[in-house]
């Protein structure tokens, strides 16, 4: 279990000491349900109380900038299907970033428990579209490290997480665990955690020592302590083919540290909980390249409002940059339908992008 610590983590002391209980199994048809045996249960996931207290008055709304949007996965590919309102469940548009060619800001966070829906704008290849998104389309990633259990359980800093609404003035995010169980832990967390410029600054961010050798655990639950024979901090049940870096053999326990894409730990287990073997390491030699090269005939005159449907008309959506690369298509009543150049942003649902014609015209050479 998780041991008491700041405020901010007495929720997961909460969550674990009520998940992670000895559950006694009834006999049947008896009048006084005389215990028969005792089955250890470590909760699926450990989560935060919904539904989410209201944001206090007067304290500014939470805003995530474009550089709170995770880009590590996939050479930062993400995509995001753009509704007009937030009820609505038909997206009229979507963003498509490969190789981080298009960004997302978002804003008007929705209340924990709520639909995970929020007002996002949408940027790639000069074009702005403004409507509302799920927050589940991108992960998003922290500035500095969250300690859940101060230095034996904490989200890494520039990791990803999911955001899942807001209660009181800090946001809930969840991580995956490298665990069967629990798989996600959620927390809260202040709005100005989230990455505002490049990446995270890594700050308190603990470096473990390097491993020669790994623990494949052996026990259906592992418990994790402070120290040997110590306090409880973490307990879970192990993944099929897991393995965690042994760092430490002392008074009869091991010393582990494991990690998922978030989360880390560091803790104490018996030696009959796991037995060491040798360090298997792994090597990645994924590349990430950048494949956009053109040379427009047809930009943009001028910054322009964007329309989105099936004909022109009704309220601008968005707007795209002087000087962007643009396809036409259709004319109709002083408007032009078009896509970018490379379809960083564009229409679903049989709709259309529309600028007026007055906005777009011939490009100036390459290079100018």
């Amino acid at each position: 279990m998780f041991a008491m610590g700041s405020r901010a983590n007495r929720w997961a002391w909460r969550g674990l000491r009520a998940g992670a209980l000895t559950v006694t199994m009834l006999a049947a048809c008896t009048t006084h349900r005389t215990p028969t045996s005792s089955v250890e249960v470590v909760p699926e996931s450990i989560k935060v109380a919904r539904p989410g207290a209201a944001w206090p008055a007067g304290v500014p709304a939470c805003a995530l900038p474009a550089a709170s949007v995770d880009m590590s996965a996939d050479c930062g590919s993400f995509h995001i299907a753009v509704r007009r309102a937030r009820a609505d469940l038909d997206a009229v548009a979507e963003l498509t970033s490969i190789y981080g060619s298009g960004t997302a800001e978002w804003a008007d966070l929705p209340l924990l428990g709520e639909a995970p829906v929020a007002r996002v704008t949408v940027n790639g290849e000069g074009m702005h579209l403004h409507g509302w998104a799920s927050l589940g389309d991108v992960s998003f990633r922290l500035r500095r490290r969250v300690d859940l259990v101060a230095q034996h359980v904490w989200i890494r800093s520039d990791s990803p997480v999911a955001i899942l609404g807001t209660s009181g003035d800090r946001v809930a995010i969840a991580v995956e665990t490298p665990f069967a169980a629990p798989k996600v832990m959620e927390t809260l967390v202040g709005c100005d955690l989230f990455a505002a410029h490049g990446a995270g600054d890594g700050a308190g961010e603990a470096r473990l020592e390097t491993a020669s050798r790994s623990v494949v655990p052996t026990a259906r639950v592992v418990h994790v302590h402070d120290a040997p024979g110590g306090t409880s901090v973490l307990t879970f049940v192990p993944s099929v083919g897991a393995r965690f870096d042994l760092l430490e053999e002392r008074d009869g326990s091991y010393r582990i540290a494991g990690a998922s894409q978030a989360l880390s730990f560091d803790g104490w287990i018996g030696v009959d909980e796991g037995e060491p073997v040798e360090r298997i390491v792994d090597r990645d030699f994924g590349d990430c390249l950048d494949q956009t090269d053109s040379c427009p005939s047809v930009v943009t005159l001028r910054d322009a409002p964007v329309w989105v449907g099936v004909g022109p008309g009704g309220e601008a959506m968005g707007s795209v940059d002087r000087g962007r690369a643009v396809i036409l298509g259709e004319r109709r009543d002083g408007f032009v339908a078009f896509t970018m150049e490379n379809r960083v942003i564009g229409p679903v649902g049989g709709r259309r992008f529309w600028v007026r014609e007055s906005d777009v015209g011939g490009a100036s050479e390459c290079g100018e």
